[in-house]
């Protein structure tokens, strides 16, 4: 029996992405440049703030040395905004009046810090967050306005239909509920006022054109029939939102006092799907447990992990308590979260790695609102400014841990789940495969599968029967059959017990295992947002599908048909063309069929869809639905021809196979510049140490390695061949970054 190949989505995910330099890139700092005509733009900005209608000034920005015109500049925030303020948070719309945008994005929102001492806390939180749920992404910028110096912020990517399309499987006319209550009135709590939607308009704004009757249809279900709530709602991402709030005493949220700052989508397959809205605050940052009694720094790190258990007006969480297995799966998802990043604390070595990377941002920032020594201190201990005390990152995380891994709900004996197989070992659409794995301590088992990423996961019962390819019944092997069909199955295992639950892998449903559907023929590879990586016959950076043969000897393509509809397989023709054995074949979809090569009809969603492979009689051989992907990267199959897909570094024209290897801290003080390069390009160190430069060419090959002495290295590029070029930087042996530079003709 073969082992299955798992493919670790997630962190290889993160590795690249936070390397592949899209705007949010989180081991760059931004710069923008904003330009008004108005001198006094400042209180035309408090003056627009305080009409509340969000208007806008118009002028133009710069961002990393791009210009975008036309754009519209306001105030925005509650706490973190005051016309007093030297530095107030921004919001930039890039498409004010102009279709533009940065690598997809059309809203910079720019938080200033003024509730976060150590200035880590968006960012830190939202690296570990992002292992287990979809989130807002985060970086750094310096803004300048006029040509000053403004200061330092956080940026934090805007939710917008635009964010639904690319994560949520949400479109443009999708339902968005923002759920953040007016001053005064009640939170965002979930409850069922009724069916006037009139009753809801101070607890919620509505931010697509309609929506209220699903919205109260979904808090009905929630409140009067729950057996039915994942018919409308996402629980797994609910579960996961809360876990992750209690675990990091996140109170900025459906969690605190107020039940504020999240969304609700409404996906495709009608269910709503909840989303944190940023990280500010997490951490402690805001630190109101309840407003009955005062509230402590120490309460923070004794907080209830089923805090709200007994309170009235938080009806998701009580549905999350009072349910038997949502209770296990939380207490499950809130150890992994644990295990993950705190009981080792690797989250600390994360956090000072970015503290040492913006440390000369903050030193320098003229309007900041909290000294250095605050910024440096508040990682480890409490800071105190004006009366108001902010917990230290790691004195409350060290004693929450501690606290939460002793507690008698985090102490029950769990299932175990190990050795996941699966039989064949080529799944070929049509076959019956099996996959099996070893439980023990488990009363309840199920596997839960999908055949695409928008597709919600079905859950079926595993069985040790003897009759599911499991070996002898009763031997504590667990088998579950089924029918390989035309796409590549996900899934995930869950086993419980009366007291304790396990996921496998521990991130479902972020993570999941993947089998790969394989034919002679298959798509290979998806390149949706090429930016820069490699040009077709004509000079364009189109967007690209590669094809593989797995087969031993040639294949015809007359007649066989590339697809982005799945209503309409016979979208466009391929040519008289044959894919040798072994062999790829690029296909560019960029809808110009006039031009020299293999060109579509269609182009590719940068957002994400279905892409489909028919022969000549017509049948779907392969259909797969890519996601949303960091400008630069591409969704591969990874064994090369037969795995299962994943998001890495382009392998244009080449085996897949080849990952360059990724070290997990990516916040050294290093550039490297210009870009594009063409006869030498600078890399500046901003320490003093040596480090290690290795530079490999897009196949993965090395083509430079050296030793570099000082901070500041001018490297001789003027021999190489234009394309891209990968750029790893080591310091001390364990610190890495990668950085992609481009050589152009």
């Amino acid at each position: 029996m073969k082992k299955l190949f798992y493919t670790i989505i997630l962190t290889l995910t993160i590795a690249l992405n936070a390397n592949s330099q899209s705007f949010y890139d989180t081991a760059s700092v931004n710069t923008l440049e904003i330009s008004f005509q108005n001198t006094n733009w400042d209180v035309i900005l408090d003056i627009f703030y305080n009409n509340g209608a969000e208007e806008r000034l118009m002028g133009n920005v710069v961002i990393n040395g791009v210009t975008y015109d036309s754009v519209g500049v306001r105030f925005w925030g509650s706490s973190t905004y005051d016309p007093t303020f030297l530095k107030n948070p921004i919001n930039i719309e890039l498409d004010f009046l102009k279709n533009q945008d940065v690598d997809g994005f059309t809203t910079m929102k720019l938080y200033n810090g003024k509730n976060d001492p150590s200035f880590l806390r968006e960012v830190l939180g939202g690296i570990i967050a992002s292992k287990y749920m979809n989130i807002p992404a985060s970086n750094f910028s310096k803004v300048y306005v006029n040509g000053t110096y403004y200061g330092f912020f956080t940026s934090v990517e805007h939710i917008n239909w635009q964010y639904g399309e690319r994560y949520i499987n949400c479109g443009p006319n999708g339902i968005r509920v923002q759920c953040n209550p007016v001053i005064g009135t009640a939170g965002s709590t979930l409850d069922y006022l009724g069916t006037d939607s009139a009753l809801y308009y101070n607890m919620y704004e509505m931010k697509s054109d309609s929506g209220w009757a699903q919205f109260i249809a979904f808090v009905d279900t929630l409140n009067n029939n729950p057996s039915k709530i994942e018919t409308v709602f996402d629980m797994d991402r609910a579960i996961w939102m809360s876990a992750f709030s209690n675990v990091t005493s996140h109170l900025d949220t459906y969690l605190g006092t107020i039940q504020q700052n999240y969304y609700l989508f409404r996906d495709k397959n009608e269910r709503f799907v909840a989303l944190q809205r940023d990280f500010s605050e997490c951490f402690g940052g805001f630190d109101q447990i309840d407003t009955t009694s005062s509230n402590t720094l120490d309460a923070l790190k004794y907080m209830s992990p089923v805090l709200r258990e007994s309170f009235p007006g938080w009806p998701l969480l009580q549905l999350i308590y009072s349910n038997p297995t949502y209770k296990r799966m939380y207490i499950a998802h809130c150890k992994t979260i644990l295990e993950e990043n705190f009981t080792d604390n690797s989250y600390y070595q994360t956090g000072t790695d970015i503290q040492t990377f913006i440390s000369n941002e903050i030193l320098n920032d003229p309007n900041n609102f909290y000294s250095y020594d605050d910024f440096l201190v508040n990682l480890d201990t409490t800071q105190e400014s004006s009366g108001i005390k902010t917990i230290g990152i790691k004195e409350l995380m060290s004693a929450r841990t501690a606290y939460l891994m002793g507690h008698e709900l985090f102490t029950c004996s769990a299932p175990e789940i190990g050795n996941i197989s699966h039989f064949p070992e080529v799944l070929q659409p049509g076959s019956t495969f099996y996959i099996t794995a070893e439980i023990s301590n488990a009363d309840s088992i199920y596997i839960a599968t999908r055949t695409g990423i928008r597709e919600i996961f079905s859950k079926q019962p595993m069985y040790d029967d003897g009759m599911h390819n499991d070996g002898s019944a009763g031997d504590g092997v667990y088998g579950y059959s089924g029918t390989m069909g035309i796409n590549d199955l996900q899934f995930y295992i869950y086993a419980e017990n009366d007291s304790a639950g396990y996921f496998s892998p521990r991130r479902a449903e972020k993570e999941y295992h993947y089998l790969g559907s394989s034919t002679d023929v298959v798509i290979n590879e998806i390149m949706a947002s090429n930016k820069n990586t490699v040009t077709d016959a004509n000079g364009e950076y189109d967007d690209w599908i590669e094809l593989y043969n797995n087969s031993s000897s040639a294949v015809s393509l007359s007649g066989w048909y590339l697809s982005d509809d799945p209503d309409i397989t016979n979208k466009w023709l391929f040519p008289n063309v044959s894919i040798g054995s072994g062999e790829y074949l690029i296909v560019w979809a960029d809808k110009d069929t006039m031009q020299y090569g293999i060109h579509t009809n269609f182009k590719l969603s940068a957002s994400g869809e279905k892409i489909l492979l028919v022969n000549s009689s017509g049948d779907v051989l392969y259909e797969t639905a890519y996601p949303y992907t960091n400008p630069g990267l591409s969704y591969s199959r990874i064994p090369n021809g037969t795995g299962g897909f994943t998001v890495k570094d382009p392998t244009y024209n080449k085996k897949n196979d080849v990952i360059i290897g990724i070290a997990e801290r990516y916040f050294l003080n290093v550039k490297v510049y210009p870009n594009p390069v063409n006869d030498f390009f600078i890399v500046e160190s901003g320490d003093n140490d040596n480090f290690n430069l290795t530079v490999y060419d897009i196949s993965g090959k090395v083509i430079l390695e050296e030793k570099i002495a000082g901070n500041n290295t001018r490297i001789n590029s003027s021999s190489w061949k234009k394309g891209m070029y990968l750029v790893k930087v080591t310091l001390q042996g364990k610190y890495s970054g990668l950085y992609k530079i481009i050589k152009p003709e």
